[in-house]
This record gives structure tokens, sequence and C-alpha cells, in this order.
């Protein structure tokens, strides 16, 4: 047996990783306003498993961007966008048909509600 060793994953490589994904990402909405669907699709694929491959998370607005359940560009022609009065976003992927409801403020900017009694 050989003594080969893996390599090893540098905060460089990370940070190109990083980059790709954002760059993969404009691409795939550049794409999408064309109407070129099927490679901005491919594109937000690919941006996800970079990700995987390097653990680099995507963020919130990236992840906004791309379908979990067909790895499809959620642009303005592939996806329904909806507020609600209760304080959620729905958005709707037409592709694959996956609901994705995100609050719309965070718990920590949310007023704080007091009884009555606590004056």
């Amino acid at each position: 047996m050989s003594s080969r060793r893996r390599g090893r994953r540098t905060n460089r490589m990370e940070a190109i990783a990083r980059e790709r994904i954002a760059h993969l990402l404009e691409q795939a909405e550049r794409w999408a306003l064309e109407g070129r669907q099927d490679d901005a699709d491919r594109c937000a694929q690919l941006a996800r498993l970079i990700g995987k491959r390097y653990r680099q998370k995507l963020t919130r607005e990236q992840r906004l961007r791309v379908c979990r359940g067909c790895d499809g560009f959620l642009g303005p022609a592939t996806a329904r966008v909806r507020l609600s009065r209760k304080g959620w976003r729905t958005t709707t992927c037409l592709q694959c048909g996956r609901v994705c409801r995100q609050p719309l403020r965070s718990k920590a900017s949310a007023p704080v509600r007091r009884r009555s009694g606590d004056r």
C-alpha cells in the first residue's frame, strides 16, 4: 500500500470556489434574461455542485435564486414570488412545483410583545 496523502484545501482554493459560484450565478441571471433557460439551469446546478465539493455555503441571496428541488435557476420566468400578510415570502418553482417559504423578518428584528402586566 502506498502512503499517499490527500490534498489539502487551502483558503485560496475556497476563495476561488466562492468566486466561481458568484460568477456562475451572475451568468445564469444574464442567460435567464436572454431566454436561455437551459443554460441558466446548468449554471445554477454547477454552482451548487462547486459549493458541495468545496464545502462552501451559498449566501442567502444566492440560495434564494436556486431551486432546491430541481437545481434550476429561479428567474422571472421560472419562479412565482408571493408576499403574505403574515410575514412570509413564498417562492414557487414553476418547473418542478416546489414551494419554499422564508420569513420576511428575522426573529432578532421582530418587535417584542409585552404582556399587559409587564409595565
